[in-house]
C-alpha cells in the first residue's frame, strides 16, 4: 500500500465559541495542511435547491427565503434555533447527515496530502468522532472566551451566554477529544504550540500508514490460513469420495477486528474489519461415455458403488435408457386447389348433330315395329303357312289358295324358326 493510495489521516478540530478555531486554521493552510470546514459546507447546503435545502424550508417556512430559489437567510434561521431546542434538535437532523456524506466526499477528492483538518463545531454532540484518526479541542480561559465574543458584531454578553449554552461544556469537550490545545495567551504562544502539534501529528500519520501496511499483509495471512483450515475440514466432512454417488460439505471461518481509532468515552469504534472464509466442496456422479467401467453386468450394490455408476451412466451395470423419439411435425394442411377460370361456351354445332342421330334411331325403331306388326297381320288375315310341331318333325299343311296383296319389296317376309 502506498501514500497515494492510504486514505488520508483525518483531523476533527472542534471548540466552543471563541476558542480560535479560524485563527488555528489559518495557520494550518499556511503550512501546506488541507482544511475543510463543516460551516462552509453547511452554507454551500443552504445557498440553493438541493434536497436538504428543501427539508429546512419545509421544516421552518418558506419565509426564510427572499426569492424563490435563493439562499436561505441564515441569521433568521439562527435566531429560531438558538433559542428553541426542539428546532435545534430538527435542523441538526437534517443538516448533520448531508455535511457529513458531503464531508466525505470532498475527502476522497484529496491524495496530495497526508494529513487533512476538518473544523467541525459540534464533533462530539453529534458523535462523529469515529468518523476521525484523531481529535483535537481548542480551549479557552473563560474570562478570555466571554471578552472575545462580546467584541462580535451583534453580540452581547446576554448572547454569547446563551451561545456556549447550546453547545457541550468546554471540559466535556476536552475530556473527549484526543490532543488539546490551550489558546489563552498572545498569538505567538498559540502559532507555536500549532507548529508543534503539527510535527507530532505528521508523525501519528505515518504510523498509521505503517500500521496499515502491516495489517493489509496481516490480513493476507489470516485469510490464508483460514482457507487451509476451512479446506481440511471439507476434506475431512467428504470422507471417502471415491465410492460415492454424491457428497458435498461447507466450512466458514470469519474474525472480526476492531480498526478504528481508540474512542475517548470507551465506546466501539466504528471501523471494524470482518475477516471470513467460506469453502464449500461437492462430488457428483456425472454420466460417463458410453462403455465398461470396472466390467461388472450383475447391477448389484457392491458393483455400482465400485464403479460408482448410475442408472444413465452408458456403462454395462446399467443400460442407457434410450431417449424417446421426437415427435414427427404436423404436416402443413394443402390450400385448396384455385377455382377452374370461367371458360366460354363451346358452339351447338356438336348438340344439333347428336339430335339428329337421336331422331334418326327414333324413326328406325319404329320402322321396324310397323314392319313386325304388318308381318304378324299378314299370316293371320291370309292363312299363311305356320309350322306345327307334330312329334318332332315341321309338316307343311295344305290351305286353299287365295289371292294375297302384293308385298313391299322393301319388307322380307318372316321365316319360320329353325329346330
Amino acid at each position: 500500500m502506498s501514500t497515494s493510495q492510504a486514505p488520508p489521516y483525518l483531523v476533527g478540530v472542534t471548540s466552543t465559541p471563541g476558542a480560535g478555531k479560524t485563527t488555528f486554521l489559518g495557520i494550518v493552510e499556511k503550512r501546506g495542511f488541507r482544511t475543510l470546514n463543516m460551516d462552509a459546507l453547511t452554507h454551500e447546503l443552504l445557498n440553493g435547491p438541493n434536497p436538504t435545502y428543501d427539508k429546512v424550508l419545509a421544516r421552518f417556512g418558506n419565509d426564510l427565503v427572499d426569492t424563490a430559489g435563493g439562499p436561505i437567510n441564515r441569521p433568521k434561521l439562527a435566531a429560531i434555533v438558538f433559542f428553541n431546542t426542539k428546532a435545534r434538535i430538527d435542523l441538526q437532523a437534517i443538516i448533520h447527515p448531508a455535511v457529513r456524506e458531503l464531508c466525505k466526499q470532498r475527502v476522497n477528492q484529496i491524495s496530495a496530502t497526508s494529513v487533512v483538518f476538518v473544523e467541525v463545531p459540534l464533533l462530539f454532540e453529534s458523535k462523529l468522532q469515529g468518523d476521525y484518526d484523531e481529535t483535537l479541542t481548542l480551549a479557552v480561559d473563560p474570562a478570555v472566551q466571554m471578552g472575545r465574543l462580546v467584541l462580535r458584531p451583534n453580540m452581547d454578553a446576554e448572547q454569547a451566554k446563551k451561545r456556549l449554552e447550546a453547545q457541550l461544556p468546554q471540559a466535556e469537550k476536552v475530556r473527549l477529544a484526543s490532543c488539546t490545545i490551550e489558546n489563552s495567551g498572545t498569538m505567538e504562544e498559540f502559532e507555536a504550540k500549532i507548529v508543534a502539534y503539527l510535527q507530532a501529528v505528521e508523525q501519528r500519520a505515518a504510523g498509521k500508514l505503517a500500521a496499515a501496511q502491516k495489517r493489509n499483509r496481516e490480513f493476507h495471512e489470516t485469510l490464508q490460513q483460514f482457507a487451509e483450515i476451512a479446506t481440511a475440514q471439507c476434506l475431512d466432512k467428504l470422507g471417502d469420495v471415491g465410492t460415492t454417488e454424491h457428497k458435498e460439505a461447507e466450512a466458514c471461518l470469519s474474525l472480526n477486528l476492531d480498526a478504528g481509532p481508540a474512542v475517548a468515552d470507551g465506546s466501539t469504534p466504528t471501523h471494524q474489519h470482518e475477516l471470513k472464509v467460506d469453502v464449500r466442496m461437492s462430488v457428483r456422479q456425472n454420466p460417463g461415455t458410453p462403455g465398461p467401467c470396472c466390467g461388472c453386468k450383475c447391477g448389484c450394490d457392491n458393483c455400482r458403488n465400485g464403479c460408482a455408476c448410475g442408472s444413465d451412466c452408458g456403462c454395462d451395470c446399467q443400460p442407457p435408457t434410450p431417449p424417446k423419439p421426437p415427435t414427427p411435425p404436423k404436416p402443413p394442411t394443402p390450400p385448396n386447389p384455385p377455382l377452374p377460370p370461367n371458360l366460354p361456351c363451346p358452339p351447338n354445332t356438336g348438340r344439333k348433330m347428336s339430335t339428329w342421330w337421336i331422331l334418326l334411331l327414333i324413326a328406325l325403331v319404329f320402322g321396324l315395329l310397323a314392319m313386325a306388326v304388318d308381318n304378324m297381320n299378314d299370316h293371320t288375315k291370309y292363312g299363311g303357312n305356320d309350322p306345327v310341331n307334330t312329334g318332332g318333325s315341321f309338316v307343311s299343311q295344305p290351305s286353299a289358295p287365295t289371292s294375297r296383296p302384293p308385298q313391299s319389296p322393301y319388307i322380307t317376309p318372316m321365316r319360320p324358326p329353325s329346330r
